[in-house]
């Protein structure tokens, strides 16, 4: 019967971890505007600067024509993004070195969605290009996390499957890490956005990567005590 519950406790365990690993690559990172026409008439103005278009900028707004284009856009809205699909649009920016609309996933159901939109993709591939260099080495080591996310998971998987105890150490600490590193750039991210575009703008995480390390914490402790029981029983 011991037996039964240690083959059953290491499938279980080892598609915890694989669920773990799902949600943490999967679950959403979110940019949420709280007043879309401030933001697109500040992006309006920057990119037109950048280019050196002030004065249309201007004439563009002072004309009435700016609010008028503005006007269908909602007051609110929130973009959400996976750690996969930033793996994805990593790869396609170090492919391509830039960024279209689709590939960041911009509304583009109205004229006036995208006009923003694609003003939006202008001032970010402006930005990364200002600071390529910056940009190519965040990437890389993006892709290096995230690669070594995948390996910590898979040791542990393996691990669980051969039976050794404490398996479940890298898993853990490749989670927790990952959950920190997402505050602390969220974080960072909203602190940037309110320095660079207008303070309407926040970056937040979705509790689904909370939920990812409690479930690994609790198939670690779970795994852990079977297998100590477990080895105490065939002595």
């Amino acid at each position: 019967m011991k037996k039964i519950t240690y083959l059953v406790t290491k499938i279980v365990v080892s598609l915890a971890f694989a669920f773990s690993l799902l949600l943490l690559l999967t679950s959403s990172i979110n940019m949420k505007s709280n007043n879309n026409r401030l933001y697109a008439k500040q992006l309006i103005t920057n990119v037109a600067n950048d280019a050196g278009f002030g004065n249309l900028s201007s004439l563009f707004a002072s004309s009435g024509l700016e609010d008028e284009m503005l006007s269908p856009l909602p007051k609110k809205s929130e973009v959400s993004i996976t750690p996969l699909e930033v793996y994805n649009l990593s790869s396609t920016y170090k492919k391509q070195g830039k960024f279209s609309s689709k590939d960041l996933k911009l509304p583009s159901k109205t004229s006036g969605e995208k006009f923003i939109s694609k003003y939006i993709t202008v001032g970010i591939n402006a930005g990364l290009k200002r600071n390529n260099e910056d940009v190519k080495n965040a990437l890389n080591l993006y892709q290096l996390v995230y690669y070594a996310l995948l390996l910590c998971f898979a040791i542990s998987i393996i691990l669980v499957l051969l039976g050794k105890r404490f398996a479940g150490i890298t898993a853990v600490l490749s989670s927790a890490g990952m959950l920190v590193g997402l505050l602390f750039a969220s974080e960072k991210a909203t602190t940037i956005l309110d320095e660079i575009l207008y303070s309407g703008m926040k970056v937040t995480i979705s509790p689904n990567f909370l939920t990812a390390v409690i479930v690994v914490v609790i198939a670690s402790i779970v795994w852990e005590v079977v297998c100590h029981n477990y080895r105490k029983t065939q002595r």
